[in-house]
């Protein structure tokens, strides 16, 4: 088989992938195997990296952190919108037409958020809160240069669980660029990614590929 209509096929196979390899959350190593800090979404091909990696650090600190060498370097802070996008994979809206508290019901969407970037506010106090999660994005709310958007939300009460609330716009003071802040709040810092091939196209492109050698050989 000649090696373009190998290649061919194997692209065929690729764009015929089934819809769920777009709409995936999944945990990602950052500094050793097993940790699992980052969150890629391949809906947006973007990495985040979990609140509870941020938490405890003033924004001016984690700017400093961004540029190379820095511990963060390679990330960047995320936007309001970028935020929203990924807790709507998680089932909750966090936009501002939104409702801010939303009685009644346990939301399982905030609960797998959280687990997956980061329980913060069980930190804080898991007898209160036994979900939830917020952090700083890159957006300034209105002209000063020191008031910065905060989202998130967390799942009241351990005992009887019936209510979220939702963080959304909250207004952050010089507190949070100069000294160190709450385990209720850390940052949203994401990466580009691209998002790999399953490892069946690849194992299927070098069978192909194998077949097409024999095919020479005869």
């Amino acid at each position: 088989m000649p090696a373009r209509r190998i290649m061919t096929t194997i692209t065929a196979l690729t764009l015929s992938l089934p819809a769920f390899a777009h709409a995936a959350i999944t945990g990602v190593d950052w500094l050793a195997p097993g940790d699992s800090l980052i969150t890629h979404d391949s809906t947006s091909g973007l990495n985040w990296l979990d609140l509870t990696e941020t938490n405890e650090m003033s924004r001016d600190y984690v700017l400093t952190q961004l540029v190379p060498g820095g511990l963060f370097e390679g990330w960047r802070y995320a936007t309001s919108a970028e935020v929203v996008s990924l807790w709507s994979a998680f089932g909750v809206d966090l936009s501002a037409t939104a409702d801010t508290v939303a009685p009644g019901y346990a939301d399982s969407g905030v609960e797998a958020a959280a687990r997956m970037l980061g329980n913060i506010y069980a930190e804080y106090d898991i007898t209160v809160y036994p979900y939830g999660t917020a952090g700083v994005t890159a957006d300034a709310l209105g002209d000063s240069t020191e008031w910065y958007k905060r989202l998130g939300a967390y799942q009241k009460g351990i005992w009887t669980v019936d209510t979220y609330y939702k963080i959304d716009g909250d207004l952050l003071g010089n507190y949070y660029f100069t000294e160190g802040v709450s385990t209720e709040v850390g940052h949203y810092l994401v990466q580009s990614s691209a998002v790999p091939l399953p490892a069946a196209i690849w194992l299927l492109g070098s069978g192909l590929v194998g077949l097409g050698a024999v095919g020479r050989r005869k």
